[in-house]
């Protein structure tokens, strides 16, 4: 949305990084080495990553998020300004992906191409973090191009991982 002020929203959040991530890297992360952060917007997770000792890889094509990917001048942190379905996964590489608030807005062909590269990109053992909206969201309304996944559908598209956590929540 062009009338959406992303640097407002991305100053507000800075210090903030994802629970999700944050509980799957300290729980779950034995390998910190590579991660990759797909839709990685104020960088609050990637910032994250890189303080655990994680390489990362952030992809977001705002231009505000290059921007902050340049201020913060880590030689740890490759930022590719693009669109993730234009990034070229490399195979079996990282230990941590972490996709935020990103993968529900593809499109179901871009949606499925992007998990498949995930998957392929992740290294056995390694951890996949991520959210989606189901059938109940606010965002599912009429027209939508955005991806809808149920839990049963996460579970087959996820089927050769071991699920170590996975909420489902509703809200008025």
């Amino acid at each position: 949305d062009k009338s959406w002020d992303w640097k407002e929203y991305y100053d507000e959040i800075e210090d903030r990084p994802s629970r999700a991530l944050v509980g799957a890297v300290e729980k779950y992360s034995k390998d910190k080495k590579y991660a990759l952060d797909i839709g990685a917007g104020s960088l609050r997770d990637t910032k994250y990553l890189l303080d655990k000792g994680f390489t990362v890889v952030a992809i977001d094509p705002s231009p505000v998020s290059v921007q902050i990917a340049q201020d913060l001048k880590n030689p740890l942190l490759t930022m590719f300004p693009g669109f993730a379905g234009a990034y070229e996964f490399p195979g079996d590489y990282f230990s941590l992906i972490n996709a935020q608030g990103i993968l529900f807005h593809f499109p179901k062909i871009r949606f499925d191409y992007v998990i498949e590269k995930i998957k392929s990109s992740l290294q056995l053992g390694g951890i996949f973090v991520g959210n989606f909206i189901g059938e109940k969201d606010t965002w599912n309304y009429p027209g939508t191009t955005k991806t809808i996944t149920t839990s049963e559908d996460l579970k087959l598209i996820f089927k050769d991982f071991d699920i170590v956590f996975m909420r489902e929540f509703e809200s008025d």
